[in-house]
């Protein structure tokens, strides 16, 4: 979607390392902020404002009309902090799921590292991988 010119990618640097990042894609006049990472070891710095900042004056000066901020979670109240405090609008999103093997619609959870996010954040990144090769292929 980038390559075809519907999106981009502003990083932020300090000297040589990228500390912040993220991903928008645009469609007509609007934008979507798809996702942001930073460095936590870089926070004092706030990249991520400088990322968004930058991202804005892009869009502007592209003549883009909107910039859509994205689903958070509402456990997630840094990034739903951070969101806010550029003026974005917050709206409840249910979902809903159909599972094929039970023929029926669920308002189950988003997926389940949203349900079980705190217990997969504690365990080594080896271990994650491991249950995610395992796991996700039995996923319905």
């Amino acid at each position: 979607m980038i390559a075809a010119g519907l999106g981009f990618v502003v990083l932020a640097r300090r000297a040589t390392e990228a500390v912040a990042g993220a991903v928008f894609f645009h469609f007509g006049d609007n934008a979507l902020y798809k996702y942001g990472a930073s460095d936590e070891r870089q926070q004092e710095f706030r990249a991520n404002n400088l990322v968004m900042w930058e991202a804005i004056r892009h869009l502007a000066q592209s003549r883009l009309r909107s910039l859509h901020f994205g689903r958070t979670a509402r456990e997630n109240e840094g990034l739903r902090r951070f969101k806010l405090a550029w003026g974005a609008e917050e709206e409840i999103i249910s979902y809903f799921r159909f599972t094929c093997a039970k023929g029926r619609w669920s308002t189950a959870e988003r997926d389940l590292a949203g349900r079980a996010g705190g217990i997969f954040k504690r365990l080594p990144l080896a271990v994650n991988r491991l249950i995610g090769t395992m796991v996700y292929p039995h996923l319905d």
